[in-house]
């Protein structure tokens, strides 16, 4: 044997002797030659050399892989030295799915050289080889490994596709296989794979491909393509039939995850060839495919004349000025002189531009449209402008020949325009014939009245001022009869400003021309739009002029503060008792004055009214007199006139009576008596009165108790008062904690069935002259109490039941802030809780730092919520208002159509300022669905006239909120959708005006 330690020659000497087996006195002396053998041997250290495919020495590198798919790379490993050499292959830090292998599954292992046992081997492959290397002077001195990758399948998602490709990365290492101590390795190879998916996608919606051309002429049509992929693509393009007349450039196109190119197929008809060719277009994912197919349709027409007459009546559609969110359509007309057919693709690149084939508004038109203009015949074209933004419109309509060019139509215009508004110093409007008219009560040259001038649009205006003798402004008034200065002013949009009114007309002849002529002047406006532009916008708003009543006699009154309570409805059960016995006699005299009242107008039933809060409560105190207000909503689309009843003893009212613009509201403002604050508490109802249809309101006067309390500092004294005078305001009922005062401290909902919801309101008012924060918290757990007779049982609940829409925040000086309180029970029962209100100014929570400077002192408001579900058999208990019978309520599955909300609130927020919230609808129907959207009237603003919802799926549409004055605002927007749903979305928010303080 030769077991060498170190490589070098090594030569032997053995000696070998002959003896013979006999005794030793026997033995002859004599001399014994040895035989000598030399033994000569070299020992070297293994030399191998390691090379791949790709000419690298040290690392083998896969490329990128598709998930279930497999690569193959070749080792070759060669002997250089002249010894042979046993070589064991082994995979290390296989770690990733274990997805590289020396052979495919199913391999017979080979049996170890040296250490004669089996490699250990997996279902997926061998891990472990073991090879033997005859030295370099003899045949078969290399030998070649395979190496195999198989990432596992994976199914194809569209997350999968967002994310990076996956990285997988082993060793081989190479070493001699020898039982004795480890020799050091000879080789080691990084074997790497980066594994992910591939996805080809052609444009939206294209299922073939037309394309029309004349002999001997060539048409082009573009094809984009995207990889939706995280892997690099290699598609290779080709035809399969009549690849002479179709051509595609070009052949191969490399696309990098989530990138886009596009290829041009070109279509060349012969002369004498067939009148439509069908082909296919073939896409192959190099390298192992696979191999998409679209369909491709040439056309071959006749040939055009050179000259053709093709003639248009305008060069340039100039659309002047627009509103936004309002659609305008014109059209153009094109006339064919030529015997044969003419065939044209209209299309415009500006997303507000549509051309339509009608002029309806309602329909959807398109950015591309084939037109055909019969010998002889005229065609008329519609564009569309649908303008979203407040800028200029300078676009063209192309129209384009297969063989003789194409022709253009220039398209000018611009969004958004100016709208007045007029209005007086008064609380009551008259109207004449759909017009405004202010009421003249003095005729005299001495005596000036005041009218407000307000651009309610987007654009500035140049306003014109003229007097007319009646509403037609058909003839002019004398000069010095009715003066309005200045009778020429520029306007900006938002801008107001104040206007001069004097009539010298004698009262007598003023009052003949109102007989005459239902008003006795008008005052016309007419005012264009600042912009440059040949066609601006142009309008005129007529306001009339009637005779009115001075109030004279009339004493004078200061206005009254507003109550330090905000609206917060009672739900004590003696207020019907106590109405029934103050008012006996007072409603059938009601009654009878409704029965003999003046005719009016039917109203139309569109959207009805109503009238919000159906109760109020005033606290009255010793800082003067205070009063609270309510509103009634016109959801028809024609004005209404309201009259309204009250006890006048106990309350006043301002205005009693008017008339309500379409989808407009009226404040009205209730003020107590003094006969009424001085013996507290008094209870009355309010009846409002339209189309002979009424609505009552419910009144209480209570006492404020924190006025009661001598201790408690005015608002502005800022004298020192002992602690011990201060009074716990929470324990006794003011609702108010430091500078945060609450509408109500219990909220009790009405019976909700199972799985429904309702809402209540509660406002919260920041009173002090600083920012503060404010927190709600739930107190304790919700609780509740099984609806049984028998049952006394109260259960503690995990799930949520009341929910705030938002429970922190920031409330700013003088600030209210509206909260949504939403019940959703889920079992029958009655259900209660408790909610703590914290405050704080800039520093932390209140109830943080009071607590350690007055430790018996409550530095939170608790608000009690009570609400109780019903089985789905319950009846809807009845007495809600209008608008909520009329508000169609959330439909179930089998509609195709759902709103995720029936009523939408916006903030409040001040003038110039902008709000959007997106509604949430869903398709629930197995078909794709388009709908209809009725826009509302601005300040609501909806961009979108029609949509579509693809099946199963949901769909956020944008509604804005800008006003342009400060109020209630009220709409509604009607959805309308391709299967027959009608669902309507109610509409809600306010804007307050700007509050500036003088200093003196």
């Amino acid at each position: 044997m030769f077991l060498p330690k170190r490589p070098g020659a090594y030569v032997a000497q053995v000696q070998v002797f002959s003896l013979s087996f006999l005794n030793r006195s026997q033995m002859k002396e004599r001399d014994v030659v040895p035989v000598n053998i030399s033994f000569q041997a070299s020992a070297e250290d293994p030399w191998i050399k390691v090379s791949c495919d790709d000419g690298q020495c040290n690392s083998v590198d896969f490329g990128e892989l598709l998930w279930g798919s497999c690569g193959e790379k070749t080792i070759c490993i060669q002997n250089m030295g002249q010894a042979t050499v046993p070589l064991r292959l082994a995979i290390t830090s296989n770690k990733a799915w274990h997805c590289f292998a020396f052979e495919p599954e199913g391999g017979v292992s080979d049996v170890s050289i040296i250490s004669g046992c089996h490699p250990p081997t997996s279902g997926q492959g061998r891990s472990i080889i073991n090879i033997s290397l005859p030295g370099c002077d003899q045949p078969f001195s290399y030998q070649k490994v395979k190496v195999w990758c198989r990432p596992p399948e994976k199914q194809f998602t569209k997350a999968l596709a967002r994310q990076p490709p996956e990285v997988f990365e082993c060793s081989v290492d190479i070493e001699v296989d020898t039982p004795c101590s480890r020799q050091p390795k000879l080789s080691t190879l990084h074997l790497k794979a980066t594994v992910g998916v591939c996805k080809l996608h052609t444009q939206t919606n294209l299922k073939e491909i037309h394309i029309r051309s004349s002999p001997k002429a060539s048409e082009r049509t573009t094809v984009r393509l995207f990889n939706a992929g995280n892997l690099s693509l290699t598609v290779s393009f080709g035809i399969s039939d009549h690849r002479d007349v179709f051509i595609v450039s070009p052949t191969s196109l490399l696309l990098k995850p989530h990138e886009d190119g596009s290829i041009v197929i070109t279509f060349k008809p012969n002369l004498d060839s067939m009148k439509k060719f069908v082909t296919l277009l073939l896409m192959m994912v190099q390298p192992s495919g696979p191999v998409f197919e679209l369909q491709i349709v040439g056309e071959v027409q006749e040939a055009v004349p050179e000259n053709l007459q093709l003639l248009c009546d305008i060069t340039t559609l100039d659309f002047g000025g627009v509103a936004l969110g309002k659609t305008c359509v014109k059209c153009y007309r094109l006339k064919n002189n030529n015997p044969t057919p003419v065939l044209l693709t209209a299309k415009v690149t500006d997303s507000d531009i549509r051309l339509a084939r009608e002029a309806d508004r309602r329909v959807e038109g398109s950015d591309t449209l084939d037109l055909e203009v019969s010998p002889t015949h005229t065609l008329p074209v519609y564009v569309m402008y649908a303008p979203l933004l407040r800028q200029h419109l300078r676009s063209k309509v192309t129209m384009r020949h297969p063989a003789s060019g194409k022709y253009t139509v220039k398209i000018q215009g611009y969004g958004g325009v100016s709208r007045l508004h007029c209005k007086e110093d008064c609380l009551e409007t008259t109207f004449v014939e759909g017009h405004t008219c202010f009421t003249v009560t003095s005729f005299s040259m001495d005596k000036v009245k005041d009218i407000f001038l307000t651009n309610l649009g987007d654009r500035a205006a140049r306003v014109h001022v003229a007097v007319y003798e009646d509403l037609k402004c058909t003839e002019c008034l004398l000069s010095g009869e009715i003066i309005v200065k200045p009778s020429e002013l520029s306007l900006m949009d938002g801008e107001s400003k104040k206007m001069k009114l004097v009539v010298g007309m004698k009262e007598a002849e003023f009052t003949r021309r109102q007989e005459q002529n239902s008003v006795g002047a008008a005052l016309c406006f007419e005012y264009v739009d600042q912009v440059e532009s040949n066609h601006p916008f142009r309008s005129k708003l007529i306001v009339g002029l009637v005779r009115g009543f001075a109030a004279s006699g009339t004493p004078t009154t200061t206005t009254p503060l507003r109550s330090v309570r905000p609206y917060r409805p009672s739900y004590f059960s003696e207020i019907a008792t106590d109405l029934s016995s103050r008012f006996s006699t007072t409603s059938d005299d009601m009654t009878e004055r409704f029965s003999h009242g003046t005719e009016s107008s039917v109203v139309e039933r569109i959207g009805g009214w109503s009238v919000k809060p159906s109760k109020l409560v005033i606290y009255c105190s010793n800082r003067g007199q205070e009063f609270e207000t309510f509103y009634i909503y016109n959801h028809n689309s024609v004005g209404i006139r309201f009259e309204m009843f009250w006890p006048g003893g106990n309350l006043s009212l301002t205005p009693g009576s008017g008339t309500i613009l379409p989808r407009e509201n009226q404040c009205i403002r209730v003020y107590p008596t003094t006969v009424t604050t001085q013996s507290p508490p008094w209870s009355g109802q309010i009846i409002v009165s339209v189309d002979r249809q009424t609505e009552s309101i419910l009144v209480e006067v209570k006492q404020d108790a924190s006025a009661t309390n001598q201790d408690i500092p005015e608002k502005d004294n800022r004298s020192l008062v002992p602690i011990s005078s201060n009074v716990n305001l929470s324990s006794v009922g003011t609702n108010r904690l430091g500078h945060l005062e609450v509408s109500r401290t219990s909220v009790q909902f009405p019976s909700t069935r199972i799985g429904k919801c309702s809402e209540q309101t509660i406002d919260i008012s920041n009173i002090g002259p600083e920012t503060l924060r404010w927190l709600f918290s739930s107190f304790a757990p919700l609780y509740m109490k099984r609806k049984t007779e028998s049952s006394k049982d109260v259960f503690r609940v995990s799930y949520k039941v009341f929910d705030f829409t938002k429970q922190f925040g920031k409330l700013n000086a003088k600030e209210t802030l509206q909260l949504t309180v939403q019940f959703m029970p889920q079992s029958a029962g009655t259900f209660t809780q408790y909610w703590d209100l914290q405050t704080s100014s800039n520093a932390g929570l209140s109830k943080s730092t009071s607590t350690t400077q007055h430790p018996q002192h409550q530095d939170y408001i608790m608000v009690h919520l009570t609400g109780e579900g019903q089985e789905d058999d319950t009846e809807t208990p009845r007495g809600k208002s209008d608008v909520e019978n009329l508000l169609p309520k959330l439909p179930s599955n089998k509609y195709s159509l759902r709103l995720g909300q029936e009523l939408m609130e916006f903030p409040c927020m001040e003038r110039g300022n902008r709000s959007m919230l997106r509604l949430e609808l869903k398709n629930n129907h197995m078909e794709d669905v388009k709908v209809e959207v009725t826009a509302p009237q601005p300040p609501f603003h909806v961009n979108h006239s029609s949509f579509k919802i693809q099946k199963k799926k949901y769909l956020r549409l944008p509604i804005e909120f800008q006003p342009t004055r400060p109020g209630r605002f009220t709409d509604v927007v009607k959805f309308q959708s391709s299967k027959g749903d009608n669902l309507i979305l109610q509409l809600s928010a306010e804007c307050r005006s700007t509050h500036l303080t003088s200093l003196s």
